[in-house]
């Protein structure tokens, strides 16, 4: 796979995606009403994650989306599933890519399962605006019930960024193995996940400070804060897809200095000086 070959399906995947926002700030303002979370809890989860230049703008499209909300729920599930699984089926061509493998499923399979990941992507957000809201109802309550945790969740609460990289970790560990159309081990695809995750935050962090302190996107006017989130987005993305890259390289390595792999190749060599033998 080419280094152009990355950078082109990092930005179509990222631009799926970017489609998908407002579809899916649109779903999940809908379903929050019917859950104890509420618009603030939504704010705080979202400028958390995102570059503190684009928290503007996240906070007033989630509160327009929020009080408009009312009623488009099947229309926004629509719009979300296409966009957002149309992103992870560009993320499904660059991890085939990466791997070297010919896509053989199917124009329709390829839909349910992107749109399968998309359902899976927008279960993990609710999940994760419930753990941010209630997460100290549910340690207190765990302490409580057994106070041996003490120590553990003292650590945790310490050391809570290495709890969203081992969260990010898996999550991308899973979309290393489980969705380009090739059998891959969940644990070998740990080390591009571990970078991943660890350069994903880095990432957004350097690139937060750049934009708040390099002044590079004045020029842009009102269209800064749309630039800003499809070059997060594409780099994000890029990193995700080099993540994949390492694995595959790590693979090839380990099958070198595989003893199988030398007595398949010591066998072919002899396989070959036997035939020239022969002639």
């Amino acid at each position: 796979m080419k280094k152009k070959d990355i950078s082109t399906y990092a930005a179509s995947t990222a631009f799926f995606f970017f489609l998908s926002v407002v579809p899916m700030l649109i779903m999940i303002c809908t379903i929050i009403p019917y859950t104890p979370l509420t618009e603030e809890n939504l704010v705080e989860m979202v400028t958390d994650f995102l570059p503190d230049q684009i928290d503007p703008l996240a906070e007033s499209l989630i509160s327009e989306v929020y009080d408009k909300s009312a009623g488009i729920l099947s229309i926004a599930l629509i719009a979300t599933i296409w966009s957002a699984a149309k992103g992870v089926m560009a993320l499904m061509k660059g991890l085939n890519s990466v791997n070297g493998v010919e896509e053989k499923r199917n124009y329709f399979v390829l839909r349910i399962i992107a749109s399968f990941y998309t359902v899976v992507m927008l279960v993990v957000v609710i999940l994760s605006l419930f753990v941010m809201v209630f997460g100290d109802q549910l340690v207190t309550l765990a302490l409580h019930r057994i106070p041996q945790l003490q120590k553990v969740v003292s650590f945790a609460m310490n050391f809570r960024f290495l709890f969203v990289w081992a969260v990010l970790s898996v999550l991308f560990a899973a979309v290393y193995a489980y969705v380009p159309d090739k059998k891959l081990s969940f644990r070998e695809q740990i080390p591009g996940a571990v970078f991943s995750a660890v350069g994903w935050s880095v990432f957004s962090w350097a690139f937060s400070y750049y934009v708040t302190y390099g002044n590079s996107y004045g020029i842009y006017g009102s269209l800064s804060i749309i630039i800003i989130v499809l070059l997060w987005m594409y780099f994000c993305m890029y990193i995700i897809l080099i993540g994949a890259y390492l694995n595959r390289y790590f693979e090839s390595v380990n099958r070198k200095h595989s003893p199988f792999c030398s007595l398949e190749s010591s066998f072919g060599r002899h396989s070959a000086d036997s035939e020239r033998e022969d002639l």
